[in-house]
This record gives structure tokens, sequence and C-alpha cells, in this order.
């Protein structure tokens, strides 16, 4: 279904694309009970007969030529997978996993078939159809779900809304609440909108450091090359491009910086109640929004650091691929460090050759000292800036205070209650990883300055910096420590 309405009626364009979303959704769902009850052959799949095979194919060749994409990838869909089902070798517990992981890549291609159907849908026809929205965004979780985030502790499922399929399906839930005056509603969708836009920055951060690692220069994440011709292009580029690129929103936002990202987290964040106290009981308790609300503030500072770092990376790994012809030349290869003393200066000595700073031959040496460079600006920065006492300036600590605060409420441990469920629920346990990225951070952030300070040979005594430097990270743990021991020592 989609396409231009033309001149039919736009509620039944919406029914139809409706009706193409819930198609691909029951697929997926019955792949899942499929994989449930561990059936060795999908009955969804194409009979294995020589006259169904020759005809799928001949009608895939019919598709290339009158370029169908659409009806090519939901045929290939199928016809590849019973392909690759009925080439399995070795024993049937190879097999066994073998078709667990195709019905299970097949389930997510069939559900990001069934979100741009439910998108191009709501977006082009029932704009102001709440249910439509919402099936869009049930979908994009699913697709969420399907990455790791199933396993969900807690009443808010936030790591699947950690997802850029999520943005826009929330906006126009939240303008359709608006319209109606559903002003809670607005405000509790836009924290969820927050963290969709952090997911967003993730996957480019993500996108890059496969790059980086990968060694091959590759499109940017989730984006098909629409220069190949069908037969060419993978099935992910296919969905990619005949499905999900239909609606333009869609396409604008996979376009958007991350610096724009990032704003749009901090616009989305500003429509929120800021959390003022937190509460653990059961008829007003809302520790998990708090949670969440302040470790989105931290996410998106931290964010922004590292996207300048792994920008900075990427633009030196390219430069290096492209002087280096084949990944190699002049005994440099990508991965290994260089043995050459390379000179500056027009000049030289009879005798002696001045060594330049070696220059980052690995995507290693590159973090490292693009990590070491932005650290000592931020501590310079700080230093010269605001009091020596503000910490907050340097590293935000309204995550660990929530986090103390909340601990505070809860009962010790002991024989008149439990409270080690509260160390199992998903926001916690993210925002205790937020809070050991900052540690390391104000770790590194003092090392960087020492190492630079023993460099350095002046006549000013830099030992009350250093200390200052560690004292900052001192300053951060400390109430974290101290909350811990009284928590023990209420036992």
């Amino acid at each position: 279904s989609g396409g231009s309405s033309g001149t039919f009626p736009s509620p039944m364009m919406a029914g139809l694309n409706a009706a193409g979303g819930m198609a691909a959704s029951a697929c997926s769902s019955c792949i899942a009970k499929c994989k449930e009850s561990n059936v060795d052959d999908l009955l969804l799949l194409l009979p294995k007969e020589k006259s169904v095979v020759d005809s799928c194919e001949q009608t895939l060749q019919r598709c290339q030529e009158v370029n169908d994409g659409r009806f090519y990838t939901l045929l290939k869909l199928a016809f590849d997978v019973s392909k690759s089902t009925s080439d399995d070798e070795g024993t049937l517990e190879k097999k066994r996993t073998l078709q667990y992981q195709k019905r299970h890549e097949l389930q997510q291609r069939l559900n990001a078939i069934a979100y741009s159907n439910y998108l191009y849908g709501a977006s082009h026809f029932a704009t102001d159809q709440p249910p439509m929205w919402k099936r869009c965004l049930d979908t994009a979780l699913l697709l969420s779900d399907q990455h790791g985030a199933s396993l969900n502790i807690g009443s808010i499922n936030h790591r699947s809304y950690l997802n850029s399929l999520t943005i826009l399906p929330l906006q126009n839930m939240i303008r359709i609440a608006k319209g109606n005056e559903k002003w809670k509603r607005a405000k509790e969708l836009s924290l969820f909108v927050a963290v969709g836009y952090v997911g967003a920055v993730k996957e480019r951060l993500d996108g890059m450091k496969d790059e980086v690692s990968g060694g091959d220069v590759v499109l940017t994440k989730g984006r098909g090359d629409g220069s190949k011709k069908i037969g060419q292009q993978s099935v992910h580029e296919l969905i990619q491009i005949y499905f999900l690129d239909r609606t333009q929103s869609l396409v604008d936002l996979g376009q958007k910086s991350i610096e724009s990202l990032l704003h749009s987290a901090e616009g989305a964040l500003s429509e929120c109640n800021p959390p003022t106290s937190i509460s653990t009981t059961d008829a007003d308790a809302n520790f998990e929004s708090v949670l969440l609300y302040r470790y989105v503030q931290v996410q998106i500072q931290y964010l922004g650091e590292e996207s300048t770092i792994w920008t900075e990376v990427q633009r030196q790994f390219r430069a290096m691929k492209n002087r280096l012809p084949d990944g190699n030349e002049g005994g440099i290869s990508v991965g290994e460090k260089s043995t050459a003393t390379v000179s500056i200066g027009a000049k030289k000595t009879k005798s002696t050759a001045v060594a330049a700073k070696p220059t980052p031959t690995t995507p290693e040496e590159m973090e490292s000292q693009t990590r070491t460079k932005l650290y000592i600006e931020a501590w310079n920065e700080w230093r010269s800036g605001a009091s020596n006492d503000d910490i907050d300036a340097l590293s935000p600590l309204a995550l660990r205070d929530a986090v103390i605060e909340l601990s505070s409420l809860l009962p010790p441990a002991d024989l008149h209650g439990d409270s080690s469920w509260f160390t199992t629920i998903d926001i916690v346990q993210d925002c205790y990883v937020s809070l050991k990225l900052q540690v390391n951070r104000l770790r590194e952030i003092a090392i960087s300055f020492q190492k630079q300070c023993n460099k350095k040979k002046t006549e000013k005594d830099m030992s009350q910096d250093v200390a200052l430097a560690w004292g900052a990270v001192l300053s951060f743990v400390s109430p974290l420590i101290t909350n811990h021991l009284d928590k023990i020592a209420a036992r």
C-alpha cells in the first residue's frame, strides 16, 4: 500500500496503509510464535518446488524491469529466507540456531515495513488520528526490543525509546495532545522525545565508531544507496529506499546534524516540568521519571563532548585513508604504528634533524590524542572561569544528587525489608553507568592535566593545580561513597 492518493479519499488511503502495516505486523507475530514453539519450517516461506522457485525468479526479474521496488522487496524477503534455510548444513542444533537468527532478522525487517506503512499513512492521510500514530510508535518500540531492550524492569521502558524511529510518532502525539489541551500528557511525552533524540545521537556515534574500527568509509547508518539498481541492493537498502524513505520527514530527520539533534533534545526536555523532589510511595511514586529526566540531562552534555571527539577522529581517519592508497603506503597501515621519524622545518643541522610530534596512525591513537586535548581544554576553561568550588560546571551533579536522594529514601536491606530491587531497575542501572562515565571523565581530566604539567618545565609550581584536579574527582565521588557507607552502617 502507499503511494500518491490521486483521486482516492484520504480515509481510504489511510486505511490501506494501516492494513499494510497490520499485515506486516501479523507476519512478524507469526514468526515470533514459530521461534517460541521451535518450529523447524516457517509456513510463511515459499514452497521449495522448482516451479514455484522459477515463478518467483521470473517475478523478481519483472519487478526489476518495471522498477517496482516495494513488491520486489516483499517477494525477496520470503524468497531469500526460504532459499537460505534449505541450504543450511551442519548438526541439527546448528541448523536450529541459524534458523532462529534468520527468523529474528526477518521479523525485524517485517516490523520495519509495518512501521513505514503506519508512518506514511499517518503523515499523509491521518495526521490528526492518534491511533495511527500510536501503532507507529508501538512498532518502533518493537524494533528497539529486538535490539536488546525487551528485558525491562521498572514501569518506564526507557531503553526502547532510545531509538530515532520513536521521534516522529511522539512529536505528532504531543501536537495532538496540545491541541486537545492535554498539557500533562504532552509533558510526559516530551520526556520520551528527548530520550529518542539521545538515541538518535547514539546511533550516529555508533556509525562513526563502526566506520573507524571497520576501516572503510561507509554510508550514513540506515540510508540506502539510491544509485544502485534494484537487483544490486541489499534487503536492508531496499526497505530503506522503497518503504522508509517514502516519508520525507523521516529522511529530513536522518539528515540532521548531531548538534541539531542535541539541540532538539534540549528543547524537548525544556517542555517537561523539572523535577523538584523524589517519592517512592506507591501512590505518588515518581522516582523513575525523575531519574530519567536527570539521566537525559547528563547524556546530552556527555554525547555533545563525545560527538566532538568522534567527529575529529573520523576526519583524521578519512584523511589518513586518502593519503594511503589501498590502506598502505610507506610501511604504514591501518591499525599499526608508524616507525618513521618525521622532520619539520625547512632547515636541518648537519648532525641532527628535529623530530616532529608523532602523528597518530591508528584509530586508538587518534581517539586518545583528541580526547586528551578536549579534556585539557575543558579543564582550562573551568579553571579560568567559575569558582573552583563549582564542580557542577565541570561535571553535572544533578544525576548524582538524585541517585543519592533516592537511595536515602529507601529502607536498609535488613530483616524488615529488602531494597536490593532498586538496583535491578533499568533506569537505575543506566544512571549508575552514566555516573561511572562521569567519574572516569574527571579522572582522565586529572591524569591528562598532571601529565601536561610534568612535561612542561616552568618556574611556576603546578602542584596546587594538580591537587585541584584530583580534588574535583574526590568532590564528585565522596558523597556517593558516604551514602553507600551510611546504607551499610544502617543494616
